[in-house]
């Protein structure tokens, strides 16, 4: 088989220890040969790790389809894939190299189902099928090598009851009626399950001995499995609830399901319970608001929407879902924007001049990475991105210039390489948000959002503060 050999730039998926392969962005290679070690960038998490060669796979139609087929109900999976193809470059260190061109869409490879286990699927079953008699025609037993006794004489197997029941209600037999059963014991098999039965040989001294009992035939064992269903029918997920819910303006009576954001599991008892009793405190908020008309059900809207004539009452209904739609989306954009402003206020304390956090502000740019920026935030709040320019510039604190030699500690200098890259890299993902002209550094993009927000504020002056902190796209 041809070894890969990589490069810096190349896209691959890197697989660590404990975690699925991952897509990832060689940005460095130290040393040559079967010793190389490679830094690489991971997409969606935006971390890093230094791996070897057995530890990456090229990024291919082959292994994104295997890959995303297995793995793309994992969080920030498809989110890391997406980022990969669309802006690979949001990683650090080299422009990336372009990619195959036969890969496929990855809406398509997650929707449609893997080919190969239909095909395995088919083929096991046409396999079992061949050579099986058809009507009442039986298979032949296979022939088995009698076991034996004290005596050296030859005998079968003792036949087992097909019902459990019965063998688990079967006496045991002594060593005497042992030794006279199988001495009388025929010699021809009567039928297929005598074949394959359970042995029942006997030592030299005449002292029969049990085979190993199974659960159906031991009252403990039957107990601990009685047990073990009783918890696998705790973890099972129950039957789909609905309520019904009479509108009072209409008299429309409304399907709603309350299973919708239910978990695939129970984890316990008491997670099972907790939220049980949570979705039955909110249907009762929900019914409520329903009969007033303050919420509109999402199975509602379909409702209507499929109807080619509306009353009057039922169009009032889908104006007023499209203007809740738009308020939580409003409130969703506003609270995205204070966590990023909340983020940025953080990391600014942790990293303050005088006894700096180094680790926690590691943790809060990864916070702030994951998090959905959009453009408008930083029209609005342009100290953000001149906080990423002295991130990107941070050399960690002072060093005491009394002590001989000083010097940083590794782990101090992994951290501030971190920030580094983690801020160059927000950077990146930031000035990607905007449709620019022109390519800029991001000194200059930091010029330009200074008047975008410029051209904000004098658009704005006549307005009130709160109106103005509440807008969620640049007014006309």
């Amino acid at each position: 088989m041809v070894k890969v050999v990589y490069k810096p730039g190349d896209l691959v998926f890197a697989k660590v220890r404990g975690y699925a392969p991952w897509p990832a962005k060689i940005t460095d290679i130290k040393d040559k040969g079967p010793k190389a070690k490679f830094h690489v960038f991971f997409y969606g998490t935006y971390e890093s790790a230094i791996l070897k060669h057995n530890e990456l796979y090229p990024f291919n139609n082959a292994n994104l389809r295997e890959f995303v087929n297995k793995n793309h109900f994992r969080k920030n999976y498809t989110k890391g894939i997406a980022d990969l193809l669309t802006n690979p470059d949001l990683a650090p260190g080299p422009k990336a190299n372009p990619l195959p061109g036969d890969l496929d869409d990855l809406e398509t490879i997650i929707s449609t189902p893997g080919s190969q286990n239909a095909t395995d699927d088919a083929s096991s079953t046409a396999n079992s099928n061949v050579g099986t008699p058809s009507g009442n025609v039986s298979a032949s037993p296979m022939p088995r090598k009698p076991y034996k006794i004290s005596d050296g004489t030859p005998t079968k197997r003792p036949a087992v009851p097909a019902d459990p029941q019965k063998a688990m209600s079967a006496p045991t037999p002594g060593r005497r009626q042992s030794q006279r059963s199988s001495k009388d014991e025929p010699n021809t098999l009567t039928s297929p399950t005598q074949a394959f039965s359970t042995p029942q040989t006997s030592s030299r001294s005449g002292r029969v001995i049990k085979q190993k009992r199974f659960g159906y035939e031991d009252g403990a064992s039957n107990k601990q499995e009685a047990g073990s269903n009783v918890m696998r029918a705790d973890s099972q997920i129950d039957d789909p609830r609905k309520i019904w819910v009479k509108r009072k303006s209409t008299g429309d009576m409304i399907e709603i399901s309350l299973d919708k954001e239910k978990p695939a599991v129970w984890q316990s008892e008491r997670h099972k319970l907790s939220w049980n009793m949570a979705a039955a405190h909110n249907a009762m908020k929900l019914k409520k608001a329903v009969e007033l008309g303050q919420f509109i059900p999402e199975e509602l809207i379909q409702e209507l929407k499929a109807k080619t004539e509306l009353t009057e009452e039922e169009k009032q209904d889908l104006r007023r879902a499209a203007q809740l739609k738009i308020r939580r989306e409003k409130l969703a954009w506003l609270r995205r924007e204070d966590e990023m402003l909340e983020t940025d206020f953080k990391i600014k304390k942790a990293l303050q001049f005088q006894n700096p956090d180094i680790e926690e502000g590691v943790k809060l740019l990864q916070k702030l990475l994951q998090l959905e920026v959009e453009s408008f935030m930083l029209v609005k709040n342009p100290q953000f991105f001149d906080t990423l320019l002295k991130l990107k510039r941070y050399n960690g604190p002072k060093l005491d210039p009394k002590q001989p030699n000083p010097t940083r500690p590794e782990k101090e200098k992994r951290h501030i390489e971190s920030i580094q890259t983690m801020a160059d890299t927000m950077s990146k993902k930031v000035m990607a948000l905007f449709t620019l002209k022109k390519a800029h550094t991001p000194q200059s993009f930091f010029d330009f959002i200074q008047e975008r927000n410029a051209e904000f504020l004098e658009k704005t002056k006549n307005m009130q503060e709160q109106k103005r902190l509440l807008l969620t796209e640049m007014p006309n």
